[in-house]
């Protein structure tokens, strides 16, 4: 992965730490989007199947 890591005297780090946090939420978010896509598909594959 690539970090576009400037160094800007003291904060630089924690410029780096704050963009890294935001990239691990946004992954756990599109994480939690594919396991509900893939719940919500079951059901309606299992209703789907109830009817047969």
């Amino acid at each position: 992965m690539n970090f576009i890591f400037v160094p800007q005297g003291d904060h630089s780090g924690f410029e780096f730490v704050t963009f890294r946090n935001k990239m691990l939420k946004l992954s756990s978010l599109f994480v939690i989007f594919y396991a509900c896509k893939h719940v919500i598909a079951f059901f309606f594959f299992f209703d789907w199947y109830k009817d047969i």
